[in-house]
């Protein structure tokens, strides 16, 4: 079991345990004096982060990893093991990382799951290879959670052969040793993990985007409120039924738990004019404070959000996932600490 503990570091644990170091000098007989590193800028000018930390720039992300152990071994275990590692959060220079225990049917188990924050630093683990390897070759390998290229690496302990992904920096593909084998199980890719397409320039600067409304979409909110320990789930609808150049004709439903109308809640019908008079349906509400930037899962994509604060008209604190693309687009929305008072999330996008 023992020999396992390395394992669980695969991808995400060794950067949660591992220290952003330091350079330490020794002045005569006094203890080792500690100096700060300097940490290189891990965004570029427009605020995304860099290439090297993609695996973990979009909060939801998650990927699982099956750990089959060798019977032979001494000492070893004898049952498949799983863990799913989460983005929870994406700050300006960290991500908040959380490492579950699964079981056999791949469901949590009662053991408490790890969290932990990851520095976007690029001379610590996981984007910096452990010492004691050496890369062998690249190679392309095909794993549970599909095909990737990787650099191959051996060393370390116990005849240990580790493939990096190329593609996203700090996922550990596969890892085999005397005692077992650790491969990825399912993995989440989207479609921001290439290279974005850039957005044509529609609106001219200056000037309010209305381009969510101008065609006929759909979107659906889900909004979830913990009571006495009972999930309690309703729906909003929203519908662009008509649109052109200048103004469109918005419908907002609201459903039930089961994605009906609710009969004594009518749908609204907004008519909203692409003009500066209607800002509000593309701007953030007063008020806010902006917090970060942040990619996030939902409705199946990654979306780009600005993260705001604001307090709304109960006094409650609100955090609130705006889209960049899709301006008057709420991603998702926090009320109350930790969402106490309700989260609301994108779970459909036409």
């Amino acid at each position: 079991m023992a020999r396992f503990l390395w394992i669980l570091m695969t991808a995400v644990t060794g950067a949660l345990l591992a220290l952003s170091g330091g350079a330490y000098a020794q002045a005569n007989d006094e203890k080792p004096a500690k100096v700060k590193r300097e940490v290189k800028p891990c965004r570029d000018e427009q605020g995304e982060l860099l290439p090297l930390f993609k695996l973990y720039e979009v909060a939801g992300r998650k990927w699982t990893t099956k750990r089959v152990t060798n019977p032979n071994a001494p000492g070893g275990d004898r049952f498949d093991m799983y863990s799913c590692y989460e983005v929870l959060e994406v700050q300006t220079d960290h991500a908040l990382i959380r490492q579950t225990a699964l079981d056999q049917s791949r469901k949590p188990t009662k053991d408490k799951p790890i969290d932990g924050t990851l520095k976007f630093d690029s001379e610590i683990s996981p984007f910096k290879m452990q010492a004691g390897f050496i890369k062998t070759k690249d190679e392309t390998i095909t794993v549970p959670g599909g095909k990737f290229d990787c650099e191959a690496y051996a060393g370390g302990f116990d005849n240990a052969k580790v493939w990096r992904s190329k593609d996203y920096s700090g996922l550990v593909v596969r890892h085999s040793d005397d005692y077992g084998t650790t491969e990825i199980f399912e993995f989440e890719r989207f479609d921001s993990d290439k290279a974005p397409a850039k957005k044509s320039a529609v609106v001219k600067e200056g000037e309010p985007d209305f381009s969510l409304y101008k065609a006929k979409r759909s979107w659906l909110m889900q909004t979830t409120i913990v009571k006495g320990g009972l999930n309690f789930v309703s729906f909003r609808k929203h519908d662009v039924t008509k649109a052109d150049a200048t103004s469109c004709e918005l419908k907002i439903t609201e459903l039930n738990d089961s994605k009906k109308p609710i009969k004594e809640k009518p749908a609204e019908v907004k008519a909203i004019s692409f003009t500066r008079e209607f800002n509000d349906w593309v701007e953030p509400p007063l008020g806010v404070t902006k917090l970060r930037l942040e990619k996030r899962k939902a409705a199946g994509t990654a979306f780009s959000c600005t993260v705001y604060r604001l307090k709304d008209d109960q006094g409650r604190e609100v955090i609130l996932w705006f889209s960049r693309d899709y301006p008057g687009l709420t991603v998702r929305r926090v009320v109350g600490d930790e969402g106490k008072d309700g989260v609301s999330e994108l779970v459909e996008f036409k």
